[in-house]
């Protein structure tokens, strides 16, 4: 099963975060989703510096830039975004995880935005030892309904197991494993192990047979 440190998904969705700070206005429940003049040349500097692999500069530039009592709810949240990203280039995972949860409180994000920077935090969180924590965000997510992404599942699994919280890890592994095509070795192994450990036999005895037919060298 994958144990995931956090980069995987981070990087992916902050791919786009950039970006979408120096779009042209938008409306948002009335709310301008657009960076002034000012804040915007202040972005563009710490751009660059990102681009020259001066993360610390950038920090530094951005918590000066949020002190601004002039930036909109768009401005703080998108610039919330940029520092987790440049605390996490530099390692500070905790300070990262606090920036986004700041993103979120800033107010200026559209509800499917706030959802994706929830699942950053979850990842996080679980790269941080906080398993209990980042399951509860992945599955509340997953309960209302977001979308049950294989990488999403295959992490609140991997936290469910990390806390040795079996019982609440087999259904989510089970969905998984469902998920999973072409089903690797380490999809049966998990739910051999998940099954052994619950004293589900008659579980255990299936994906056993399974894994005999697949891998019959291993008998």
């Amino acid at each position: 099963m994958t144990r995931f440190t956090g980069k995987g998904i981070i990087d992916f969705f902050m791919g786009g975060v950039i970006a979408a700070a120096l779009m042209s206005s938008a409306s948002a429940q009335g709310q301008e989703r657009q960076f002034s003049a000012a804040a915007g040349a202040a972005v563009n500097d710490v751009l660059e510096l990102a681009q020259g692999d001066q993360h610390q500069a950038a920090v530094d530039r951005l918590e000066n830039l949020i002190q601004s009592s002039a930036l909109n709810p768009y401005e703080r949240s998108t610039i919330y975004q940029m520092l987790g990203q440049y605390n996490y280039e530099l390692g500070r995972t905790r300070e990262a995880q606090g920036d986004f949860e700041d993103a979120i409180k800033a107010g200026g994000l559209l509800p499917g935005e706030a959802d994706n920077i929830g699942i950053v935090i979850a990842q996080l969180m679980i790269g941080n030892g906080q398993y209990r924590e980042g399951a509860d965000r992945l599955e509340a997510y997953l309960n209302a309904g977001g979308a049950p992404k294989p990488q999403y599942v295959d992490l609140l699994v991997n936290a469910c197991v990390q806390d040795e919280d079996y019982a609440r890890a087999l259904p989510w592994a089970e969905k998984w494993f469902e998920a999973a095509n072409p089903k690797a070795r380490k999809h049966y192994d998990l739910l051999n192990f998940l099954y052994t450990n619950q004293g589900m036999e008659d579980r255990q005895a299936e994906i056993v047979k399974e894994m005999a037919a697949r891998w019959p060298e291993d008998k």
